[in-house]
């Protein structure tokens, strides 16, 4: 991707979001300070210790919390983790520009004004009003739920690289990272990726960025490929704290390098939740996601049951794999996750088992439901249910359950099933519900009574009835209104007061929903042609 184009479309968009005005009143909100400030950063290329130094610019927290003054605070790449209170609605950052040149701090995904800086020719060089070389500047957003990078907008192909951007999160409420409540997670791991090209940071160091030696960021060929600011083996997720069985893990996914990416989880499954900022109306189960530039994804892991520490790798399948020429390097790093509390060895609990309608007569489907709940008996996920009647299939040997949600990804689910009983003997029936977590448990069964009732006679209808007397061909089409093709529909000929002479069975056609005859050599002409249904239905029609 052109990584100026890319940046010209995403900011063109974020350009026309509106404003959304602070509102008179006691109104909560968080405030950070931050310093923009150059500084050389050493890469480490291997474990025997080679490294690499690279100019670059990056934000500090200021100790003080006013940017009176310089406290000799150390700026990092990314820079620090802002994390919004649920309770604070709005975010302002105070930036303090120790650098050469204007820089500025958009959030894309946010809705605010912007005041785009412009060029003599007119083209546009920040996005939103700048803070001058010096100077003190004040950016504030009312913040809504999600992951966002924050970053320069002014010439954010070059300074964005340099190194001013980071990460910044809101939970929907403490522990659910948004409305939807498959959003809830017991703990959370950034990951955040971007790219180094040495030579355009020497450029803007040297001077010479620009010019000839690197006139544009269309030369842009990243040598290093960090994760949290560091390449393999000193990059290491930021973990909230250690992972244990069983927990769900929220990861949060940012990628402020100019190239997509596709981080790659080995040998397990994460359900992809939210892109953006935005929640998705369902989840997506994957073992890699396309973060492309300037993306962020948010995705649910379960850590799986483990006796010991399990370390897991998570690489860019793009392979950004290397440290300039040496290998291994770059987009790697492992997710640890140790044993938790005691073992889950008890199933689901399974209550609210019901059926509708109830009585039936099988003229409709029935909807079975129930609830499964495993955060008393384990706290594991739900992984599957089943259900059945009269004795015990035995654990797995019943019929299937759906998630009401449709998918099996929390320790609490609403169950489903549809169920057709049209072919059912009348009489009281007892159905069994139970449910299995990802530990591999069976819980309880419980059930509910059905009351199957007799269905009444099927109304039987002849739509068409023909007679050729040269050869004798009789042709019948009737209908019913039994469930389509559940009951068998024959048709007999009559004559005068003599008694039904049978004809033979009319055949279920599935596309016109009815049911169809041709009998042949049929002498005499019959006087009426009747057709019956085993579902009781019965009618007789003279033929024509």
């Amino acid at each position: 991707m052109n990584p100026k184009r890319f940046y010209k479309a995403f900011y063109v968009v974020g350009a026309a979001l509106f404003c959304v005005p602070l509102l008179a009143g006691t109104c909560s909100a968080l405030d950070v300070y931050l310093a923009a400030k150059a500084f050389s950063k050493t890469i480490v290329l291997n474990g025997q210790g080679a490294i690499a130094a690279v100019p670059m610019w990056g934000f500090a927290q200021d100790a003080d919390g006013d940017l009176s003054t310089d406290g000799g605070e150390t700026p990092t790449v990314p820079g620090p983790a802002i994390t919004v209170s649920a309770a604070d609605p709005i975010l302002n950052i105070h930036l303090r520009n120790d650098l050469s040149e204007p820089v500025s701090v958009v959030i894309p995904g946010q809705a605010v004004g912007l005041a785009p800086v412009r060029l003599a020719d007119g083209r546009v060089r920040s996005f939103t009003y700048e803070t001058a070389p010096g100077s003190i500047g004040t950016y504030t957003w009312s913040i809504r739920p999600g992951t966002y990078l924050y970053q320069s907008g002014t010439h954010p192909a070059v300074q964005v690289q340099m190194g001013l951007y980071g990460c910044v999160k809101k939970d929907f409420s403490a522990g659910q990272a948004y409305e939807r409540p498959w959003t809830a997670y017991d703990n959370e791991v950034i990951l955040l990726y971007s790219e180094i090209d040495p030579a355009l940071h020497n450029a803007v160091a040297n001077g010479t960025y620009g010019t000839a030696d690197y006139p544009s960021p269309i030369m842009y060929a990243p040598k290093y490929f960090l994760v949290n600011g560091d390449p393999y083996p000193a990059a290491e997720p930021i973990v909230d704290h250690a992972v244990t069985s069983g927990e769900r893990v929220l990861l949060r996914f940012l990628n402020a390098g100019l190239e997509s990416r596709v981080p790659t989880l080995q040998n397990l499954f994460l359900r992809v939740v939210a892109e953006d900022g935005y929640a998705y109306l369902y989840s997506k189960e994957q073992y890699s996601v396309l973060l492309a530039a300037g993306k962020t994804l948010d995705a649910i892991l379960t850590a799986p049951a483990s006796a010991t520490t399990a370390s897991y790798p998570v690489y860019d399948r793009r392979l950004g794999l290397t440290n300039g020429a040496t290998s291994p390097g770059g987009m790697l790093v492992f997710l640890e996750a140790g044993p938790g509390g005691p073992a889950d060895t008890f199933g689901p609990a399974t209550s609210g088992v019901a059926a509708a309608p109830n009585p039936t007569n099988g003229a409709s489907m029935v909807a079975l439901s129930a609830n499964a709940d495993d955060t008393g008996t384990g706290g594991s996920n739900i992984a599957g249910a089943e259900w059945w009647t009269g004795s015990d299939p035995g654990a797995g040997a019943g019929a299937p359950m759906l998630a009401a949600d449709g998918v099996f990804d929390e320790p609490a689910e609403a169950l489903t099933a549809q169920i057709d009983i049209s072919l059912w003997t009348p009489g009281e029936v007892q159905l069994w519900v139970r449910s299995r977590d990802t530990a591999g448990n069976w819980g309880s069964a419980g059930s509910t009574s059905l009351s199957v009732t007799a269905a009444p006679a099927d109304t039987v209808a002849i739509v068409a009835l023909s007679y050729r007397t040269s050869d004798g061909r009789l042709r019948v089409r009737a209908t019913s209104t039994a469930i389509g093709g559940s009951v068998t529909l024959t048709a007999y000929a009559v004559y005068g007061a003599d008694p039904p002479a049978l004809l033979g069975t009319l055949a279920w056609r599935p596309r016109s929903q009815d049911y169809r005859g041709q009998f042949n050599s049929i002498f005499p002409k019959p006087d009426f042609v009747t057709v019956t249904s085993t579902g009781g239905g019965s009618v007789t029609v003279p033929v024509p």
